[in-house]
Order: structure tokens, then C-alpha cells, then sequence
């Protein structure tokens, strides 16, 4: 039988994150190595995984729970887009604007985004990002298992990529689609301060 584990990030504010976190119960995920063991950052079990007594983390390496024992890691991740906003209002109308394209062209505007901040050079370089789903193509194709598709898109555009983007890879690398919509979104709420 085959497990599908799911990969579930959650972005929120800094001050949300703390007060969450007080209130979960949860144990911290770990990365261990010849070196020791060390925190993951963002991750966190809230399932019973063997935990290090010493440092409160998980006493199981992140990725061999995940991989090998089926341990769902949940990331908390710090997203700083929000804290200048002051209602989730606020950030659906900066969602419901078209967005101001031409700021990703603008180096001093590009190194405050998050996810792409540094990008520029390669932003400039590439056809016209004027969708979510550029933006979701380009965040793709700068992690290191999609790179090699940059050439394609510099020679033939974005179109040329459409059916190969989302393609888990022979290696077993994939780039969730869904996870690349979120952080375009993100993006464009963070370029909604600018306009």
C-alpha cells in the first residue's frame, strides 16, 4: 500500500505564530547530522514523535520521519506580507486589484518581495511577467530541480513550459503548483504596498 503524505505549509505573521504555538501542543521538528541536532526553523509534529529530552526536539531527522516512518511535519512559516496589513480585508482587496506588473521591473521594489527578492537580473532577462501564473512559473523555475527550464522560456516563452512545470521529475523532484500560486499571491500582496 502507498501513502500519499501530504506537505502542508501555513504562512502567518510573526506574533500569530508565537500565540499559536503556545497554544498547540507540538514538538519541535529537528535536523540531525554527524554534528548534532538542531532545530528545523518552521517545522513542528503535533503527533507523538520520539523527542529528545535534552533539547525538546524531535529525536527523529525530519526527513527520514517524513520519508521513512510516514510523520506528518507541519511548517509554520513566518510570512512578513502581512504585518502591515490590519484585516484580512485589507489583504483580499489587495488581491482583488489587478496588480501593478511593471514593479517587478523595478530593482529597488523586486529586492523587498518576498520569495523573489533576489531575482532581479533573471527577471529582466525573461518574457514579460504579466499573470499569477507567470509569477507562479517563475518562482518554479528558480528552485534548484526546475532551473533547467529557464532556457526554454528565454527561446520560447512561458507557453513552452506549461506542460513541463508542475511534471514531478525522474529524480522524484516535483514543485507544487499549489505552492506556487500561494506565494505569487503573496507576492502581489506585497507589491500592493508599492502602488
Amino acid at each position: 500500500m502507498t501513502y500519499i503524505i501530504p506537505d502542508l505549509d501555513i504562512d502567518i505573521s510573526q506574533k500569530s505564530r508565537e500565540d499559536m504555538l503556545e497554544k498547540l501542543h507540538h514538538i519541535p521538528a529537528s535536523k540531525i547530522n554527524e554534528k548534532g541536532i538542531f532545530p528545523h526553523g518552521v517545522g513542528i509534529y503535533m503527533c507523538d514523535i520520539p523527542q529528545d529530552r535534552i533539547s525538546g526536539l524531535a529525536s527523529i531527522d525530519y526527513k527520514h520521519a517524513e520519508e521513512d516512518l510516514g510523520y506528518i511535519k507541519i511548517d509554520f512559516l513566518h510570512n512578513t506580507v502581512y504585518d502591515d496589513f490590519n484585516s484580512r480585508n485589507e489583504i483580499i482587496d489587495s488581491l482583488n486589484k489587478e496588480p501593478n506588473w511593471g514593479l517587478l521591473y523595478k530593482k529597488e521594489i523586486v529586492e523587498k518581495l518576498p520569495h523573489i527578492n533576489n531575482y532581479y537580473t533573471l527577471l529582466n532577462q525573461l518574457p514579460l511577467i504579466d499573470s499569477v501564473e507567470k509569477l507562479a512559473m517563475f518562482i518554479a523555475i528558480i528552485r534548484p530541480g526546475k532551473k533547467y527550464l529557464i532556457d526554454d522560456v528565454l527561446k520560447n516563452g512561458w507557453e513552452s513550459i506549461i506542460d513541463k512545470i508542475w511534471l514531478k521529475e525522474n529524480n522524484g523532484y516535483q514543485y507544487k503548483k499549489s505552492h506556487a500560486i500561494a506565494y505569487a499571491l503573496s507576492i502581489i500582496v506585497a507589491m500592493s504596498k508599492f502602488n
